[in-house]
């Protein structure tokens, strides 16, 4: 189960799209997460909080943000944080690629990408171990729709009968659809594994360029 978490600072966050923040849970203890939003002037900052299996570490923090809201409490937060933001400056392609709620980082950049560079060609790959886990996938089906430059692909590890989409892992159909990323700047967000997985493969494999391969968890 994902949530959609949506805080109302007092001040405007100056951030980037693809930044992050910190939530404070207690005085030793602070949280990250990707800013789902993007910056547009307001203090409105959405998350998306949750994960494909149930845990510990999530209802901590779900019990945490429940009790602060039902009491009135305020929430305290650091930011902007991270250097995988959006590089306005570049006129290649996307290729954005996301793991599970990694997709909360690739949503700001798309986002961004669709509201200021609608005719940039945009891939997106988005896995999950089950379609279910791809919280916003008919949103995406309907910006494709809209946008033709948008070009998205799920991929999930165990599918439905009828699933529509890729089966497997995310960075193999990567790697199966293109046959260089030579010319493509590439947004990564997921697990640190899968993500350094796939910068040795898109290089080895695929000619990527290693400054054109952006993640936090390279940085």
């Amino acid at each position: 189960m994902v949530y959609l978490v949506i805080l109302q600072s007092e001040q405007v966050v100056d951030h980037k799209p693809g930044q992050y923040l910190y939530l404070q849970m207690d005085d030793l203890t602070w949280r990250p997460f990707s800013i789902a939003s993007i910056p547009d002037g307001s203090n409105r900052l959405e998350l998306h909080i949750g994960g494909a299996e149930p845990n510990q570490y999530l209802d901590d923090i779900l019990g945490y943000l429940h009790s602060t809201y039902h009491h009135g409490q305020r929430l305290r937060i650091d930011a902007p944080h991270g250097r995988a933001w959006f590089r306005d400056n570049s006129e290649r392609p996307l290729l954005l690629i996301a793991g599970g709620t990694g997709f909360s980082y690739i949503q700001s950049l798309l986002r961004h990408s669709l509201k200021y560079y609608p005719d940039k060609g945009v891939y997106l790959y988005w896995g999950g171990r089950y379609q279910a886990h791809l919280y916003f996938d008919r949103e995406l089906i309907a910006l494709t729709k809209h946008y033709k430059s948008l070009n998205y692909v799920p991929v999930v590890e165990h599918p439905s009968v009828g699933w529509p989409g890729k089966t497997g892992q995310v960075i193999g159909a990567v790697c199966e659809d293109f046959k260089t990323l030579e010319e493509m700047d590439i947004y990564l967000c997921g697990n640190p594994s899968m993500v350094c997985e796939a910068k040795d493969q898109f290089i080895d494999a695929k000619k990527a360029i290693i400054t054109r391969i952006i993640s936090d968890a390279l940085m």
